[in-house]
């Protein structure tokens, strides 16, 4: 009994299937007993219906503009409503800024391991899902220094 897989053409198979969990369970069933010409005639037959139609689907569809937006016919702001220069400026001085910032930051942490002490909650256990530990108290032992020793 094999289950139908998504492939795109001229690639190997990818087997998303089994990547992805299922929100509802169907039983295996033998592609070559199964016509999907037929209407199904019990829940788990719509179920495979649904399964083999969508492992047709492509994974990913871009649509292609079809609608021309003509900026010509977009009036300009009256005096007074349309930005300045200089606050355009300073917008994207601190947009600069920010992402430097966060280019920095994200350096520095990522060249850092979680101390032993960090606990990640785990997604498999719904007790400490439910309960997460709640980490270092920053407040309390404070915080990480910001240069390298």
């Amino acid at each position: 009994m094999q289950t139908p897989r998504r492939e795109d053409p001229g690639s190997e198979p990818r087997h998303i299937e089994d990547l992805i969990p299922r929100c509802l369970p169907v039983e295996d069933y033998d592609l070559e007993d199964f016509d999907p010409s037929t209407p199904p005639r019990n829940p788990q037959e719509y179920l495979r219906q649904v399964q083999l139609e969508a492992a047709k689907c492509p994974d990913f569809v871009v649509k292609r503009q079809t609608m021309k937006v003509l900026l010509s016919i977009c009036q300009p702001a009256p005096d007074g409503y349309s930005p300045s220069l200089k606050w355009q400026q300073i917008q994207v001085a601190n947009f600069s800024a920010v992402r430097q910032s966060v280019v920095k930051h994200r350096a520095h942490w990522q060249a850092h391991t979680l101390d032993q002490n960090v606990m990640m909650p785990k997604v498999e256990d719904d007790e400490e899902a439910s309960n997460p530990p709640q980490g270092i108290d920053y407040m309390k032992v404070g915080f990480p220094s910001l240069h390298r020793h």
